[in-house]
């Protein structure tokens, strides 16, 4: 099963009035180490002749949406352990990590934003790989 499909069964289960919680924390558990050895790649447009210097701090950028990305799994989990979970949360994490792609589509968007540009320099294309 891939991360998003793990998600998805993740969020279809929490939405029932009743559920099985050990395998519900079993597919968290395999959802974060999944997600711990996933890698991402953006795409980067630039006109700017610095572009490799500009790729560190994205990858840094990267790299933190990654952790927020283990750091929110983590808390469903912890969040479905406790005596009286609050679903409505819970749900609400994973319906967000969906949403925005795994917290990639705000640095997609920073990095493509060079690439709308009206001067007639020619634009460096760099694929950034964030692990």
């Amino acid at each position: 099963m891939t991360l998003q499909t793990k998600i998805e069964y993740l969020i279809s289960t929490i939405g029932k009035s009743k559920y099985d919680s050990s395998h519900v924390n079993s597919k968290l558990t395999s959802a974060i180490a999944e997600a711990r050895e996933i890698t991402f790649k953006y795409q980067a447009n630039s006109v700017h002749s610095d572009l490799q210097e500009h790729l560190k701090t994205f990858k840094s950028y990267g790299k933190q949406n990654k952790a927020r990305l283990i750091a929110t799994l983590e808390d469903v989990q912890r969040e479905l352990n406790y005596k009286h979970p609050n679903k409505k949360l819970a749900l609400y994490w994973l319906n967000r990590i969906l949403e925005t792609s795994y917290y990639t589509d705000k640095l997609q968007k920073r990095l493509l934003k060079d690439a709308i540009v009206k001067s007639k320099k020619t634009v460096q294309i760099e694929v950034l790989e964030v692990s």
